[in-house]
């Protein structure tokens, strides 16, 4: 019996000192189910990939935009300086009164006159139910609705430009034939303002004119000519007592022109014989 338990250690020994013991092998599993793994992850894979495509592709439904109008923006205007005003149009038909001092001239210039008016459109006599032959009362028909008081801003008038250089002499004659040449048996109106620092009184209004010739200041009637017909010089006419008031003093002249071309003069004086200057507003 030892002999057999000494072969058995022995065998026992050199099986376990033997290199490369066997090892564990895994159980291989079945084919089937190994398989089908596979193509359920491929299948998954290739699906995702497919859809990722497809999103990349497909670009979502763009939203329709309205187009937006366009805004009007108003033009801003700059403001003037603090202590600036900004500039005003100046009217064509108003100037400022320059009253005159003791040591002032008594010789007649240009700015002695009233040399800024608006002139209205011609009133031919011949289209007004007038008396023919034309009478010296045709200066007192009117011709347009309350005429002692038109303002002279309608369409129907229009400023007189003045000369470059002022007749010397005849500085202050205001002629209507610049504007309207060779026109005769008319009736014309004008209209001035005058802006006057304070009321000024017992002021010397000297006037002349071609034909008739009628004046209201301030919608007051101070002068009326209709004895003849006549051409139109200065000074042809004095008119005393005349008054200024202070702010505007608005001039209003009709003239009756016949067969001579068609003139008139406007200036003022002092009860001492000084002229007034008139330089644009």
């Amino acid at each position: 019996m030892s002999k057999y338990r000494t072969a058995l250690v022995i065998f026992v020994g050199l099986l376990l000192l033997q290199p490369g013991c066997r090892s564990v092998k895994p159980q291989p599993q079945p084919m089937g189910k190994v398989e089908t793994s596979k193509r359920h992850t491929a299948k998954a894979v290739t699906a995702n990939a497919t859809s990722k495509t497809v999103r990349s592709k497909v670009s979502p439904p763009t939203a329709k935009v309205k187009p937006v109008a366009k805004k009007t923006v108003p033009i801003s205007v700059p403001k003037s300086p603090p202590g600036k005003s900004r500039p005003v149009k100046k009217a064509y038909n108003i100037s400022r009164v320059i009253l005159p001092t003791a040591g002032s001239s008594r010789f007649l210039a240009p700015d002695n006159f009233v040399r800024r008016w608006v002139i209205s459109q011609p009133f031919p006599l011949k289209n007004y139910a007038l008396k023919q032959p034309l009478t010296s009362s045709v200066i007192h028909y009117q011709f347009t609705e309350d005429e002692k008081d038109i303002t002279g801003k309608d369409k129907n008038f229009q400023p007189l430009k003045l000369a470059a250089k002022a007749d010397i002499g005849q500085p202050g004659k205001i002629s209507i034939d610049k504007l309207f040449p060779h026109i005769r048996y008319s009736a014309f109106y004008a209209v001035a303002y005058l802006e006057s620092p304070k009321p000024s009184s017992r002021l010397i209004l000297y006037t002349g004119s071609s034909g008739y010739i009628k004046i209201w200041l301030n919608g007051r009637l101070v002068h009326t000519y209709n004895r003849r017909n006549r051409i139109g010089r200065r000074d042809q006419d004095v008119i005393r007592n005349i008054q200024l008031q202070r702010g505007r003093n608005r001039v209003v002249v009709k003239m009756i022109i016949l067969n001579h071309p068609g003139d008139f003069y406007f200036r003022l004086g002092t009860a001492n014989g000084l002229p007034l200057r008139f330089v644009p507003l």
